[in-house]
């Protein structure tokens, strides 16, 4: 089994709530959580953990990454959420939104929370509606996924992965520190993926979205919440990498009221009460602010 690397950021008072389990998205590792996530969740009391999947940030396989794909993740996840206490509530950001959701699927869990997370009609439809709307922007992509990164135009990056005040200089600071992904998982990514959630798993879903997304626009997002038929926050002032915005708090802050709504112990709120099923959603709630 493989020793990945997990950043876990203790509470210094333990209030009973699950442990909280994140899972990167693309390019990224557990880093990224790290910045101000799991500092700030540990010191309201939650047993904070983030995962880097195998050939990302100090976990091992970089020399085979593009043997891994979506199943493979979801066993780095499984490996992680066995080492904690209780059922976590994962938490899993764009590529790691849908890996959170494969593994939701088929194991236990407190909560399942989906920041900018690919939506269900998969990464082929999003890069049409770019190649339509910015192509490119798409080639920058191309690009970092083509490891020639540093050939990228770096200002077209920040303005499509953060919100407008990001300082470029701070951007370029965590693009160096992000690393191409496996070209399995982005194939895994590319089609229409209804996850297989077919049992009828009683988990509380939040799906959240920033408004300055450059890749997966508002309706994308609320595309993923009518899938779990829940309802979508698309929150102003953050963009598609919103744990590491300058405005993250408002994000961080959003998490912290949906957890203690619906991922108290013992708790069947609202949203927790409906199902996970494949069956596409027709409810298209606005979004809350």
């Amino acid at each position: 089994m493989l020793e990945l690397e997990i950043i876990r950021r203790r509470p210094r008072r333990v209030r009973g709530a699950p442990p909280l389990l994140f899972v990167h998205g693309a390019y990224s590792a557990a880093w990224c959580w790290d910045e101000y996530f799991l500092p700030y969740l540990a010191s309201y009391g939650y047993d904070c953990h983030a995962l880097s999947l195998r050939g990302h940030g100090g976990s091992p396989g970089d020399d085979v990454l593009d043997h891994a794909g979506l199943d493979e993740y979801v066993v780095d996840v499984r490996a992680a959420a066995r080492m904690l206490d209780a059922a976590p509530v994962v938490i899993g950001h764009s590529m790691g939104g849908v890996v959170a959701q494969r593994y939701v699927a088929t194991h236990e869990a407190a909560g399942l929370v989906l920041f900018a997370s690919v939506p269900p009609l998969g990464l082929m439809s999003a890069a049409f509606e770019l190649c339509y709307r910015d192509p490119d922007l798409l080639a920058q992509f191309a690009l970092v996924q083509s490891g020639h990164g540093y050939m990228a135009n770096f200002n077209r990056l920040r303005h499509a992965l953060f919100a407008a005040d990001m300082p470029l200089s701070r951007a370029i600071l965590y693009f160096s520190r992000m690393r191409r992904e496996s070209q399995r998982a982005m194939l895994d990514l590319s089609y229409l993926h209804p996850i297989g959630i077919r049992q009828e798993r009683r988990v509380p879903v939040a799906v959240i979205g920033g408004e300055e997304d450059g890749l997966f626009r508002p309706h994308a997002v609320r595309m993923t919440a009518d899938w779990h038929d829940s309802q979508a926050a698309i929150l102003p002032g953050l963009g598609h990498t919103m744990m590491l915005d300058c405005s993250w708090r408002r994000a961080a802050d959003h998490l912290l009221e949906w957890l203690e709504q619906e991922a108290r112990p013992g708790r069947r709120g609202a949203i927790g009460r409906r199902r996970l099923t494949a069956t596409y959603g027709r409810n298209r709630s606005p979004a809350r602010r």
